[in-house]
């Protein structure tokens, strides 16, 4: 065991120990640390790139460009119908022979492609295993033809102590996680790595677990036996007709046929000078007038060979109709007829005293 902060009468500190310890407090990776301008960049022209200050952390080696200082990078110009991803990266180095080590930035230049351009490939090393030379992606610059298109962030940027608010929470009695602040992003971390999910199993691993199962479902083709793709929905579509596309001019609506079908009642006023209507049972249906009707006459009133006037019907016929009247008294049959207004006149025959006239009949009559 060797201690680091501790006095030992000579420079005893090593470089490698505070990368374990920025390691150990920051994290195993690659970091921007959040000050100044955080490494952010400005295209400057078509091939030239512009990154500010800001702190990075590359496997806890610490390096930076300071305030008010920046350093720009040349893309190489593309090419007419190519496109290619370079990636802007920060290249640790050490030399062999003194051990002196070194941040700088560099341009990785891609392979021109007529489609998709593929990244190109890094140098990755374990500074802390006594790797010699390591590039980090900060950022993926897209060329397109002549010209820069996009330029892509590879690395995250970490809030400060100061923007921790300390979460209260507790697993098995212990902290369970930090409320972390970075600008407007408001976010719980918990203590992934070390917080059991089940049994041995950590909660950052399943995490994981669940992040790269979403991934590969997200990616994968498993849902088109499962879904229409929307070109087949299209083609299943212009067979049906739009939802404003009616039948009306071919077709009865309900309520048409409701009214030629339901039996409606025939309304019939008698002549109150001559008859009494004792009965009346006649409906219509379908335009077809069905008429039943017992009909008693005044005194004397048939003693004649007149035309009388019986009555008028809620419906007309759409021609004069000729029908037969008989008496129930004398079994005699009369000759009668439906005018086209509706009203029914019956021939007399000289018959005396109170009459009683049964009128069947059935006509055709317009709505």
């Amino acid at each position: 065991m060797e201690i680091i902060d501790g006095y030992k009468g000579v420079a005893h500190v090593k470089a490698s120990q505070v990368g374990l310890h920025h390691q150990g407090l920051i994290g195993p990776d690659s970091y921007i640390l959040n000050n100044g301008n955080n490494l952010s960049y400005q295209i400057i022209s078509g091939n030239k790139i512009r990154i500010l200050d800001g702190i990075i952390v590359v496997q806890g080696r610490r390096g930076c460009i300071e305030p008010g200082f920046y350093e720009e990078l040349v893309i190489e110009n593309g090419s007419q119908g190519e496109y290619r991803k370079d990636i802007i990266a920060i290249q640790y180095s050490k030399t062999s022979d003194t051990g002196i080590e070194s941040f700088d930035l560099v341009v990785v230049k891609g392979t021109p492609a007529t489609d998709t351009p593929a990244l190109p490939e890094l140098t990755f090393a374990d500074i802390n295993s006594g790797g010699m030379l390591h590039q980090e992606a900060l950022y993926v610059v897209t060329i397109s033809d002549a010209a820069i298109t996009s330029v892509e962030g590879q690395l995250e940027t970490l809030c400060s102590v100061a923007d921790m608010v300390e979460l209260d929470g507790s697993y098995d009695g212990k902290k369970a996680g930090w409320l972390k602040k970075l600008g407007g992003r408001v976010f719980a971390h918990a203590h992934a790595r070390t917080v059991l999910w089940s049994g041995t199993t950590t909660l950052y691993s399943k995490l994981t677990e669940v992040i790269n199962s979403i991934s590969a479902h997200k990616s994968s083709s498993d849902h088109d036996g499962r879904y229409y793709t929307e070109s087949e929905i299209d083609a299943k579509l212009n067979g049906k007709a739009n939802s404003s596309h009616n039948h009306d001019s071919l077709y009865y609506k309900k309520a048409d046929v409701d009214k030629k079908f339901i039996p409606a009642k025939v309304n019939f006023t008698t002549n109150p000078a001559s008859f009494v209507a004792t009965s009346n049972i006649s409906y219509s249906c379908a335009n077809i007038a069905t008429i039943n009707m017992y009909i008693k006459s005044g005194s004397n009133v048939m003693a004649n060979n007149n035309d009388l006037l019986v009555g008028v019907l809620s419906v007309a016929p759409i021609n004069e109709t000729l029908i037969s009247i008989h008496d129930d008294a004398e079994k005699a049959l009369m000759l009668g007829r439906i005018k086209t207004d509706g009203s029914i006149v019956v021939k007399a025959r000289n018959l005396e005293g109170e009459r009683y006239l049964i009128i069947n009949a059935s006509f055709a009559f317009s709505s």
